[in-house]
């Protein structure tokens, strides 16, 4: 609101100046052209916003489909998806999702997630030790790790992060559908 008003008390200050002695008609069209069309530009979400772009569902090595977030994958899309939307039936729905990891953990992983919209924290049911804070460790292991669990997720879009200690390794976001 602020930016319109001020861009069209910008064009009128110009159009005053038109009237100008010493400026031509010729010369001062183009300043109002130029501020309606800088204000006429949409506001597009940043570039840099994680929740711009939904993640692409690839297919697994062990025949399922899931989006991988640094080093592990979240399993248990659909295979006729090409990027990750997940449908439910109703508010905060736990939704299965086989964490997998693509060989040995090497560190500590911090998993959390939140919903982009309201940035409320995402839950999560999985056999490892949960934080205060909603997020869950995935402990250091000399094994690929396979456990399945759930993420309660509601409609909107959410994005899950992966850390090591405060290295961010990758990232998900997936749309979810509901009533």
């Amino acid at each position: 609101m602020t930016r319109a008003w001020l861009t069209c008390s910008s064009i009128v200050a110009c159009c005053q100046c038109l009237r100008h002695p010493h400026l031509s008609v010729r010369a001062a069209l183009p300043i109002p052209l130029v501020l309606v069309l800088i204000a006429c530009t949409p506001n597009l979400p940043s570039l840099s916003d994680p929740c711009r772009f939904r993640s692409q569902v690839e297919h697994v090595g062990d025949g399922g489909y899931g989006v991988r977030t640094g080093p592990i994958w979240f399993v248990g899309f659909p295979p006729e998806l090409r990027t990750a939307q997940i449908r439910v039936e109703s508010t905060a729905t736990p939704t299965k999702f086989v964490l997998l990891s693509e060989g040995p953990i090497t560190s500590d992983l911090r998993v959390s997630g939140r919903h982009c919209a309201s940035g409320s924290a995402l839950r999560f049911e999985y056999p490892f030790v949960t934080a205060g804070d909603g997020s869950f460790i995935v402990p250091k292991s000399e094994r690929r790790v396979a456990e399945p669990g759930y993420i309660y997720l509601s409609p909107g879009r959410s994005i899950i992060e992966v850390f090591a200690a405060e290295n961010k390794l990758g990232q998900a976001t997936i749309d979810v559908v509901g009533p």
